[in-house]
């Protein structure tokens, strides 16, 4: 940070006086006039010092102004940019670079559809971006997946391979025997069925890209109000794209097979296959 004048002249007075002690000659500033030379020189040294730092100081918040939103080999960078994404099916959005800067020549919040985004990469330099828009979580469509595309491609690091990836949810069958207090009877299955599917709508905002646990779908489901205990019988999940009987089993009669499933969508809902969804699969039991 730059010093003033004053605080430069003191320190070049200060040292001035040192060094000429230092030689037996002793000064005294406070008895210069006004027309003193010495005194003269250093206040106008401590005006060009003044300058230089004030000019340093302008250099490097140019400097650090730039390295904040210049293009960087991070996951945070990465993310952050898609979530400035801006998409427009009636008046396409196209990326300038400014002082080597990808920037939009309009920035308008309203076109930002992008609400998920997770990034991962792996060792042959391929970059793999997930995403998703709205509240609750869907895929792009075909026309906003390419735009979404096109624009890392456009300010994404050279010699990267990046990879947009949006895709409809991943599904969670849950086949369990729920044992309830009686009072609860007439509203315990509506709840429970709510509340599994806000919890896993809260894990796709809290982990997008994240792990669905065994043990917490247990412990989410014993904590709902009403509740006294649970039997996971079997759980089941699979990508969008995948047969029902080509899920993964994370429990297979009451065994855990995998205690965890990575989505392949970044996020899950509820299994929505006829016949398999809560309302068919949950079994409510007195206790």
């Amino acid at each position: 940070m730059a010093r003033s004048v004053s605080e430069i002249n003191s320190y070049i007075v200060d040292n001035l006086v040192a060094q000429f002690a230092s030689i037996g000659i002793t000064i005294d500033p406070t008895t210069w006039s006004k027309r003193n030379l010495l005194r003269a020189i250093c206040y106008t040294v401590a005006i060009a010092q003044a300058l230089e730092e004030q000019l340093q100081d302008a250099f490097m918040s140019d400097v650090e102004d730039a390295v904040a939103v210049a293009s960087a080999a991070s996951f945070a960078w990465i993310q952050a940019k898609m979530f400035e994404f801006q998409y427009s099916a009636t008046d396409p959005q196209f990326v300038t670079l400014v002082n080597l800067v990808p920037v939009y020549p309009v920035v308008d919040p309203t076109l930002r559809i992008i609400t998920a985004c997770s990034v991962t990469s792996d060792i042959s330099q391929s970059v793999t971006i997930k995403l998703a828009k709205g509240n609750p979580f869907q895929a792009l469509s075909s026309l906003e997946l390419s735009s979404a595309q096109g624009y890392i491609d456009e300010i994404g690091d050279a010699g990267i391979d990046y990879e947009c990836v949006s895709l409809n949810p991943d599904q969670l069958y849950v086949d369990a025997d729920v044992y309830y207090q009686g009072q609860y009877a007439s509203v315990i299955q509506s709840t429970v069925i709510q509340a599994i599917t806000d919890w896993l709508a809260s894990l796709a905002v809290t982990k997008f890209d994240g792990k669905i646990k065994v043990s917490d779908l247990e412990d989410e489901i014993r904590n709902i109000p009403g509740v006294n205990d649970v039997v996971l019988n079997n759980v089941r999940a699979r990508p969008d794209s995948v047969l029902f009987a080509a899920g993964i089993d994370l429990v297979l009669g009451t065994q855990v097979l995998q205690r965890q499933y990575s989505t392949e969508a970044g996020y899950i809902v509820p299994e929505t296959t006829s016949g398999k969804t809560l309302a068919d699969s949950l079994n409510f039991i007195i206790d």
